[in-house]
C-alpha cells in the first residue's frame, strides 16, 4: 500500500545501531580505525568513574575497546602506560564522543581528558 512504512530487518537494525568504524588521523602518528563503545562496554567502565585519580585507566580501557585497527593485545595495552599521553587522549576522546549519550558527554569528556590536558590542541584540530 502507498504510504506504508517498511520495518527494518534485524540485520539492518543491528548494522545501523552498532555503527561502522571510522578513520581517525592522529597528528604525528597516523590513521587508526575507531568505533563507539557498546552499551555493555560503557557499563563496564562505570566502576572506574567512582575514583578521583583514574583517568589514565579509563583512557586505556576506552582505547583498548574502541580501537578497531590496529587491534591491540592485552600485552600491547599494558605497554600503553609508556605511550604518548596526548595521542592516547585524541583516540580516547574520539571513541567517547562516538559512544556517549548527550547527558553523559560532559562527565565522560572530563574523565577521558577534555580540557587542559596535554594534547587538547590536537583534538581541536580534528
Amino acid at each position: 500500500m502507498a504510504g506504508e512504512k517498511s520495518v527494518l530487518s534485524a540485520e539492518d537494525f543491528l548494522a545501523g545501531i552498532l555503527g561502522d568504524p571510522v578513520p581517525l588521523t592522529v597528528p604525528n602518528l597516523g590513521t587508526v580505525m575507531v568505533r563507539g563503545l557498546t552499551l555493555f562496554e560503557r557499563k563496564s567502565l562505570a566502576p572506574l568513574f567512582k575514583g578521583e585519580d583514574n583517568n589514565a585507566d579509563i583512557t586505556l580501557k576506552v582505547v583498548a575497546m574502541g580501537m578497531v585497527e590496529p587491534k591491540l593485545s592485552e600485552k600491547d595495552v599494558e605497554r600503553l602506560w609508556k605511550a604518548d599521553n596526548a595521542k592516547l587522549q585524541v583516540i580516547g576522546q574520539k571513541i567517547m564522543a562516538m559512544s556517549a549519550v548527550p547527558d553523559e558527554q560532559d562527565t565522560l569528556e572530563k574523565k577521558v581528558g577534555s580540557g587542559s590536558l596535554p594534547g587538547q590542541e590536537m583534538v581541536q584540530q580534528i
